[in-house]
């Protein structure tokens, strides 16, 4: 069985997995990714390839290559890549839902759960992944094969420690908010992935906290995709560590 993880920074932890541990037993995983996202590529048939002169030096630095035949493999695994609940923290951040346990300041604009599963839809359509999930679903060579979708983890809990970004979730779980909000987004990105026939493979629950929050032994020391030697900036909340990448490659295999 052969597999091709496709997407952005947060996959640095799973090829960190799969390069560290004795997980093959008969398997192949193959890897076309770059930091930020997705993008200066090309697609002729079914061949996917870089088409920039800073996506192939990524690739290459990474020992990886610069063109992969997407009908070549069985399975195909979508990872991060902008399929993240921080779409629903930044419209939270603007507006208050009507009728939910979260302060209701009236000098804050309100909407409805319908609108704001309305927003979130589009907002996961428009990322990066919603944008590579319609174009795996547009060539015919891939009409049969199996894709499955691993979203962005949840920040870390030390966001509950620290500025910035961080504040959004503070709010969510202060106001009782952070159960909906998390519920929401799985939801949408169900619907999203049922909408081009793929597999959902939501966050392990054992790595969630808060709700909202990824449990801190699950980011400690998460390493930059750029070079796996290297770990993240310690005020980083966003990225997983390699005891998180072996759920997402169990997570991978059993497909």
């Amino acid at each position: 069985m052969k597999t091709l993880v496709l997407g952005n920074s947060h996959v640095a932890c799973v090829i960190q997995a799969w390069r560290q541990s004795p997980f093959s037993n008969g398997r192949e995983m193959s890897f076309f990714v770059k930091s930020g996202g997705l993008s200066e590529f090309t697609v002729s048939g079914s061949e996917i390839s870089a088409a920039s002169s800073d996506f192939s030096s990524f690739l290459e630095r990474l020992s990886l290559p610069k063109t992969v035949d997407l009908a070549t493999f069985d399975t195909i695994a979508l990872v991060g890549s902008e399929l993240s609940i921080f779409h629903v923290v930044n419209i939270l951040n603007r507006y208050r839902v009507l009728d939910w346990p979260m302060r209701q300041d009236l000098a804050t604009p309100a909407l409805t759960e319908g609108v704001l599963r309305l927003a979130l839809s589009e907002a996961l359509n428009q990322s990066n992944g919603g944008r590579i999930l319609k174009l795996l679903r547009g060539i015919p060579q891939l009409a049969d094969k199996k894709i499955a979708v691993l979203p962005q983890p949840f920040p870390s809990e030390r966001a509950l420690g620290s500025k910035g970004s961080g504040i959004g979730f503070r709010r969510l779980i202060k106001h009782r908010a952070a159960k909906p909000a998390a519920a929401i987004f799985s939801e949408e990105l169900f619907a999203l992935c049922n909408r081009y026939g793929a597999v959902y493979q939501p966050q392990p629950r054992s790595t969630i906290t808060h709700d909202c929050l990824t449990v801190n032994h699950f980011t400690e020391a998460a390493r930059r995709l750029i070079n796996l030697e290297q770990v993240q900036p310690v005020d980083d909340i966003i990225h997983a560590n390699v005891a998180y990448g072996n759920l997402l490659v169990d997570q991978i295999l059993a497909l």
